[in-house]
């Protein structure tokens, strides 16, 4: 099988291939250099944001998990002191005077408590029976204790129910929203609900946290990681809160058929982050995800949250594409510098070849006295002196050629003027022979007539000159074509008779002798 021949294919010129090659030469390192620059570059990138998403992660929830111990140990501090003790014999005891003044002694660390801690909105304590003793309230920042009227005093047993189903002073934290005290709005925050366990004990202290303060945990973290976006949905996928999009939990209800994951990354990826409880990192679609649980679960409630951190590929890319920008104009720059040079360089290469071209042309004219100069010094050079050593033979040959044609037509000239003096010299004897004779050519063409046949045939010799010697004396044509045959194919000499009739009805006849 033949090769592929680009010059069938591609009828170029040999400066539009020296461009080509010329520009393809030059970018073709840039293109590979570039092209794995971006690569490798956007690998790096991608490795990075990944990293700095887990470790953001990993802080986040390190925060948390000490944000929650921190909490649980100050609630520890404050159920170990002496005050609280009282507290606990006073609702042993059942006696409402001892309950109010153990109450009133426990004020003064409770109020300390929440000064050290700005991080309350509700403070309450809940007995076994679900019946809430004290509560205090934060109220334009500073803290007051509910009236008697103002607590429930009818079974609570949501709280206690969380209670029983967490280990003995530990604490479980939950998203809630919460009435606020004039009824005219809802304060989101999480609920800490802490179970307080003495020997023959059993209460639930239950801290209302600002959700704000957990928002500050979570928005503190990944400055360095620009267009990061966070985000906690419950097992459903609806946003309890969302860094773009939703700064509380107001109205959770009210926005879960547009503010949730499925709506943002698809149903897919969705089940994909509802479906991972560990905390894990990947791909998906055009973004990279971190997640893990927050909050506590296991009791029975719908307590699943899942704590997101995701970012665009663009933004993880967004120094790549510029980078892509750049190197697109560069290479274009650099395109267009090569092209430009290759133009001027093969400026210099094409135009002694189109003179070379020009001058062979009028070589090949005839004109050899045209030389090649193309002042390259180099093969083109070398070839154009080729071309005037060529040009140089031609014009000797042909030289030559004229003096050999010259002496040729003389030496014809002479030879001409002979024949014609032989001719004439045959002709006069010819005329003066007492029989005809006819000289004609192998077509049996007359080129010419003695006299005597004027005489003999009555036809004048001027008249049958350059006539078919076979027409001219009627010979038929079976007699005509045996005659042809014997004296032009078989060399013979012929003798024939041929009958007349003259004018006066004399009938007469002539012999022909052909002698080829």
């Amino acid at each position: 099988m033949s090769g592929f021949d680009l010059n069938k294919r591609f009828k170029l010129k040999i400066r539009s291939k020296l461009i080509i090659a010329f520009i393809a030469l030059s970018l073709i390192p840039v293109l590979i250099v570039g092209l794995t620059g971006i690569i490798s570059n956007t690998w790096a990138l991608r490795e990075i944001a990944m990293k700095n998403l887990e470790d953001a992660l990993s802080d986040t929830q390190n925060e948390l998990d000490l944000f929650y111990t921190s909490v649980e140990g100050n609630i520890s501090f404050l159920l170990s002191s002496f005050t609280f003790d009282n507290f606990i014999k006073a609702l042993d005891s059942r006696d409402s005077t001892i309950i109010e003044t153990a109450i009133s002694d426990l004020i003064p660390d409770i109020m300390s408590f929440t000064r050290n801690e700005k991080l309350f909105y509700q403070i309450k304590f809940i007995s076994s029976e679900g019946v809430e003793m004290f509560g205090l309230v934060d109220q334009d920042s500073v803290y007051a204790f509910l009236r008697q009227e103002d607590l429930n005093n009818t079974s609570t047993r949501f709280y206690l129910y969380i209670a029983e189903n967490i280990p003995a002073n530990s604490a479980s934290f939950l998203p809630v929203e919460l009435m606020s005290t004039d009824r005219e709005s809802l304060i989101p925050a999480i609920s800490c609900i802490y179970h307080v366990s003495k020997p023959g004990f059993f209460g639930v202290l239950v801290l209302q946290i600002y959700a704000e303060k957990f928002f500050s945990i979570v928005e503190n973290k990944d400055d360095d990681i620009p267009g990061v976006k966070k985000m906690i949905t419950n097992k459903e996928g609806y946003y309890l809160y969302h860094s773009d999009k939703k700064t509380n939990w107001n109205q959770l209800s009210a926005s879960k058929q547009t503010l949730n994951l499925r709506n943002d990354f698809g149903e897919k990826t969705a089940l994909n982050i509802l479906s991972v409880s560990d905390e894990t990192i990947y791909e998906s679609g055009n973004s990279i995800i971190a997640q893990t649980r927050v909050f506590t679960s296991g009791y029975g409630i719908d307590n699943d949250y899942t704590l997101i951190l995701s970012i665009l590929k663009r933004e993880i890319f967004k120094s790549v594409n510029i980078g892509i920008l750049v190197f697109g104009g560069l290479l274009l720059i650099f395109l267009i510098l090569s092209l430009i040079f290759a133009l001027m360089a093969t400026k210099h290469f094409i135009n002694p070849i189109n003179n070379l071209i020009k001058k062979a042309s009028i070589i090949s004219e005839g004109d050899y006295d045209t030389t090649v100069e193309t002042g390259t010094h180099d093969e083109i050079q070398e070839l154009a002196s080729q071309f005037n050593i060529m040009a140089e033979s031609l014009k000797q040959r042909e030289d030559e050629i004229n003096r050999h044609k010259e002496s040729l037509e003389i030496t014809v000239l002479e030879r001409t003027r002979d024949l014609a003096s032989e001719k004439n010299k045959l002709q006069t004897i010819f005329n003066f022979a007492p029989i005809g004779f006819i000289l004609y050519d192998l077509n049996f063409k007359i080129l010419s007539a003695s006299a005597a046949i004027e005489a003999i045939s009555g036809l004048k010799p001027d008249d049958i000159n350059g006539k078919n010697y076979f027409e001219v004396f009627k010979w038929n044509n079976k007699l005509r074509n045996d005659t042809i045959r014997k004296v032009q194919d078989l060399g013979q000499t012929v003798t024939d008779y041929t009958a007349y009739t003259t004018a006066d009805g004399i009938r007469k006849y002539h012999e022909h002798i052909l002698i080829p």
